[in-house]
């Protein structure tokens, strides 16, 4: 125990690198520090790593068999919709990574997941799988990775001093985007070459190795004592809190803008981009994704070199803005190389957008509530279902190019707006 009676453990303490000149300076030291310090940070972002392999590849299987199936853009955000509409539960997986055993509880979530995916792995070997079942699916797969986030980035907080929690975060960044590299560009091979059925089982295969990642730091204890009181006033509280503080509900509202206009285009519509508008199939699709993924995981690197930075809300707004421009491109092009690039740009600087969120709600909140805020955070991308109802019908009266550009300017315009009248959330550090 500390001396504020916090239990503490081994894998929690950081490693002195105090006297090694070797790993104190450079980019190694300075862009993996996180790796090098904290044991359980690696143990940790390896089960992200695997899961969200896992997620990548189901996300972009599921998604050309629904539109292979039904050939409606409506119908394919229907189905993404279902998906990410537990998201709305946020605040419940906030309350439950306050309260309980936090890599215990990954460990559960992992093989739910993994179950639901058998299930979707066996009807397909069956010849039996349906629009519907994979409606439903989606959703179950959504009710298991909803409280996920909350519980792994506040987590992070238990393993990670505050002075370094921007280079975590920015590595838990890289693991997200190495996953969009590896996840849609092998999920679009393994569709192509051997089928949906075994694209399913081996997208399985990777809740059980998330699984297997955690069992180091099985007994892993946390930096706060889980709250006891009443479930219900815990989400209270941490509604509370997001409104009663301007910089925190400043950056969940940029949070709800851009999962409102562009991951919503980014989720449901690479499909059709892939096949009707850049006639692609399943390898083209993966390759776009995966363009992106290339892209996101350079500008998280550099991010998790520079460390500590000073000017963290201008970064937040700048990236978010960024992306509307180049979804606007991506959403005007004909050429599938413009794509590629208009793909790849997006995800560079999709993480000046992805690392300043966790980050800054992490630094403004308080210890014993970062999960709950974490929850919020989930909470307000769960507009993300919504705006992807909304972009399908936009784009069943005007086209899915129009709708994407739409999307993409709405996004550039307000980000500007936001640059210009909110000096709070621009002048965050």
């Amino acid at each position: 125990m500390d001396e504020e009676g916090n239990p503490l453990t081994e894998m929690n303490d950081p490693h002195d690198l105090s006297s090694d000149p070797d790993t104190s300076e450079g980019f190694i030291r300075g862009s993996f520090s996180s790796f090098i310090l904290y044991p359980a940070f690696s143990y940790l972002w390896f089960a992200g790593l695997f899961s969200l392999t896992g997620v990548w590849m189901q996300t972009l299987v599921l998604g050309w068999v629904s539109y292979e199936l039904t050939g409606s853009a409506f119908l394919l955000a229907v189905f993404t919709a279902a998906r990410l509409s537990p998201m709305f539960l946020g605040p419940i997986g906030g309350v439950l990574a306050d309260r309980v055993n936090r890599v215990r509880f990954m460990m559960v979530v992992f093989l739910v997941m993994a179950i639901v995916s058998v299930g979707l792995a066996l009807l397909s070997s069956f010849g039996k799988l349906e629009y519907w079942h994979i409606v439903v699916g989606g959703f179950l797969l959504g009710i298991g990775g909803a409280p996920l986030q909350p519980a792994r980035v506040s987590m992070i907080t238990d393993v990670v001093d505050r002075k370094d929690l921007t280079n975590a975060m920015a590595l838990n960044s890289v693991a997200f985007d190495i996953t969009r590299v590896l996840g849609p560009a092998a999920g679009g091979l393994l569709l192509d070459f051997l089928g949906v059925a075994n694209s399913l089982w081996i997208s399985v295969i990777w809740y059980i190795v998330a699984i297997g990642s955690l069992v180091p730091i099985f007994n892993l204890n946390r930096s706060t004592n889980p709250a006891t009181g009443s479930p219900f006033r815990d989400v209270y509280d941490g509604f509370k809190l997001v409104f009663t503080s301007r910089a925190i509900l400043l950056v969940l509202c940029v949070t709800f803008v851009v999962n409102g206009l562009a991951w919503p285009v980014y989720q449901a519509f690479m499909p059709i981009f892939a096949k009707d508008i850049l006639d692609a199939g399943p390898d083209g699709l993966g390759f776009l994704q995966t363009a992106s993924g290339i892209g996101a995981l350079i500008s998280a690197i550099a991010l998790a070199y520079l460390g500590d930075v000073t000017y963290k809300g201008k970064i937040y707004i700048l990236g978010s803005g960024l992306l509307g421009v180049f979804l606007l491109v991506f959403a005007l092009s004909e050429s599938y190389l413009l794509s590629l690039a208009a793909m790849f740009t997006y995800g560079l600087v999709s993480s000046g957008f992805g690392v300043m969120q966790s980050t800054l709600l992490m630094t403004l909140s308080p210890p014993e509530l970062r999960g709950r805020v974490m929850g919020m955070m989930i909470f307000f991308i769960g507009i993300l279902p919504v705006g992807t109802l909304v972009h399908g019908a936009v784009a069943m009266l005007i086209g899915v190019p129009y709708a994407t550009a739409l999307a993409g300017a709405s996004l550039a315009v307000t980000m500007a707006a936001f640059f210009i009248w909110s000096p709070t959330l621009r002048k965050l550090s």
